[in-house]
């Protein structure tokens, strides 16, 4: 399956979407991973699926597919607030991150459909991958968003890692989002060492999702900071997924 640009009705924006399928293209029913801020991140996971899956008796990575979604460049800046933020009857920013931060916010739940209702359609249309092996990777941002999707209730991915969440914004809200009664769900969450208030916030979610999963862990990486921790963890974080 090529690459492709597709434009969503559900939230209006053009994606450009990277695919990396394993050689063994005949094998059929391989897990998924969703890479969201593809731009900075397919390559990365790419790379290291390709070359552990080769070595999976040690490792334990299996083949597995890759998906990006990558925002234009030109306005991935304000699309990605737009898109990886919930939506919220009122929005708290604070004095120093005013500047930072477009108006125009909260469209999870459009980006939400746009990946269920017609990414991943097009995407089975074309491939035969394992639905029920689905994996949903994010960072910063775009880590808040994976998390608050499975806060919310989302049961069509197996596995979710989320480096360095966004857990500060909108005044710390996820952490009074209701969790869930229990889940089977595998997550990873990893933060640097030297991010900062950034690694409370996540030592918190951690917690509270630890409540009522138990397959959930949460990695601080020594020396990492909130440029480097993708790159330096993400090995770590694909043996835990599928350790299970």
């Amino acid at each position: 399956m090529d690459n492709f640009k597709i434009k969503s009705n559900y939230t209006n924006n053009f994606y450009d979407i990277k695919f990396y399928i394993p050689e063994d293209s005949n094998a059929s029913d391989l897990p998924l991973i969703v890479v969201l801020d593809g731009g900075y991140y397919f390559e990365i996971v790419k790379s290291c699926i390709r070359q552990q899956s080769q070595l999976f008796v040690k490792t334990g990575v299996k083949p597995s597919i890759v998906v990006g979604i990558c925002h234009q460049e030109f306005e991935k800046k304000e699309k990605r607030f737009l898109d990886f933020t919930a939506p919220a009857d009122k929005y708290f920013i604070d004095e120093k991150r005013k500047f930072m931060i477009p108006d125009n916010l909260g469209g999870s739940e459009n980006f939400n459909n746009f990946i269920e209702k017609e990414l991943l359609p097009i995407i089975e249309s074309n491939i035969n991958f394992d639905k029920n092996n689905m994996t949903i990777l994010g960072h910063s941002l775009s880590g808040y968003y994976v998390l608050w999707n499975l806060l919310k209730g989302s049961n069509i991915y197996k596995n979710i890692i989320s480096f360095s969440p966004s857990v500060w914004w909108n005044d710390y809200e996820i952490l009074n989002f209701k969790g869930l009664e229990n889940s089977d769900k595998n997550i990873f969450i990893g933060v640097g060492e030297k991010e900062g208030y950034m690694v409370e916030g996540a030592e918190k979610i951690y917690s509270n999702i630890k409540s009522f999963n138990n397959n959930t862990t949460l990695y601080i990486a020594p020396e990492e900071n909130h440029g480097s921790v993708v790159i330096t963890g993400i090995s770590r974080a694909l043996r835990y997924i599928f350790s299970f």
